[in-house]
């Protein structure tokens, strides 16, 4: 449709010139107010994050960035796209210092990674999108992210597994007796 436009004398040009005008003023509304600002911030502690020595600050500096990030108003889609990227690397990094430490529920810190980014998956760019590329990137890099962060799970699971195999057949136990106690009702 751009292709179109842009071959009518006069209204190519009055489309185009308000195009880049919209997107101009739309960028620089973003960088001098508003939620880009909490956006970076929360990318900050998202660095600080991976960059750090220790696992408590790692824990701490993605739970900042958790914070601002809820906080973040999604109003346009490219925003949407970071702040669901950069959740999904907090709830990862997180359940990675979960498994580290021992505490905390893993699994779900893993379910909530996996659900940012098909979240992620779920953003629609059209026409008008602002920063379309960058989400088409974005949402790309996701899916490589997705497949990493569900054999991480996996193998956190095996593991589990072997360590506390009494927590995954609890089920088993729970229906045996289910069953016992039915048996024993029915003959009695």
């Amino acid at each position: 449709m751009d292709d179109i436009i842009d071959y009518i004398p006069v209204a190519g040009d009055i489309y185009r010139a308000a195009k880049f005008g919209w997107k101009l003023g739309s960028i620089a509304n973003d960088l001098m107010y508003g939620h880009n600002q909490l956006l970076q911030r929360a990318y900050n502690y998202l660095q600080a994050s991976i960059k750090s020595e220790s696992i408590r600050d790692t824990k701490r500096n993605a739970e900042y960035a958790l914070q601002l990030l809820k906080k973040c108003d999604d109003s346009k889609k490219y925003q949407m796209a970071y702040k669901y990227t950069m959740q999904s690397q907090c709830h990862y990094l997180l359940a990675c210092c979960n498994m580290t430490l021992d505490e905390g529920s893993v699994k779900s810190e893993f379910r909530k990674a996996i659900w940012k980014l098909r979240e992620l998956s779920w953003i629609e760019v059209t026409w008008f999108t602002t920063n379309a590329d960058t989400i088409r990137e974005l949402q790309a890099e996701g899916e490589d992210y997705k497949m990493q962060i569900i054999e991480a799970k996996r193998e956190w699971t095996q593991q589990d597994k072997k360590r506390h195999p009494w927590k995954y057949m609890r089920w088993w136990i729970i229906s045996v007796i289910f069953i016992i106690f039915i048996i024993f009702f029915m003959y009695a």
